[in-house]
């Protein structure tokens, strides 16, 4: 049986992040893992799949599947979606080196760098949530970010769980 704890999470190293948003929740993924940032485009459904694996798009040829980061953190969907984006990820640790997905988000802020005396490690929440998808959580400039770990939150054995980022 997996542990839920955040002791088992990897921990979040120093280095660049790029801010997202969800809502009015702050968000961080390491710069070395975004691939490019694309304005909002139509998502081909793909039938039979959990509700926040919204579809696939053609991004030069390549199909990448889009994870709606709403949905898979359990949020309601974003009632407009003309000011959002997909951030194309490379996860590390993924199966096909190489391989990219998609993560639609309500907007991309910028980057940050983070150093060790800013982040911390995830919050326990007493081992009943599952926050294996964070890494660590950053205070800077009076935001705090929660870092994410970008591979497990695209694992497959996850697929048909819904994420919370808060209990």
């Amino acid at each position: 049986m997996t542990n839920l704890n955040a002791a088992n999470a990897p921990p979040s190293r120093p280095g660049r992040f790029l801010g997202l948003r969800l809502g009015a929740s702050r968000y961080g993924i390491p710069v070395a893992q975004v691939r490019e940032i694309i304005v909002m485009c139509s998502v081909t459904e793909v039938p039979r799949m959990p509700a926040h694996i919204r579809g696939v798009i053609n991004l030069r040829g390549t199909v990448v599947p889009v994870v709606g980061l709403r949905e898979r953190f359990g949020m309601p969907p974003l009632a407009d979606e003309a000011r959002a984006c997909i951030v194309v990820l490379q996860p590390l640790g993924t199966a096909r080196p190489g391989s990219l997905v998609g993560a639609i988000v309500d907007a991309v802020d910028e980057v940050i760098a983070l150093a060790d005396s800013d982040i911390g490690p995830p919050p326990e929440f007493g081992g009943q949530f599952d926050v294996r998808h964070i890494s660590g959580i950053a205070t800077r400039n009076g935001n705090v970010h929660t870092l994410l770990d970008v591979a497990h939150i695209f694992d497959p054995e996850l697929n048909s769980t819904t994420l919370r980022t808060t209990p």
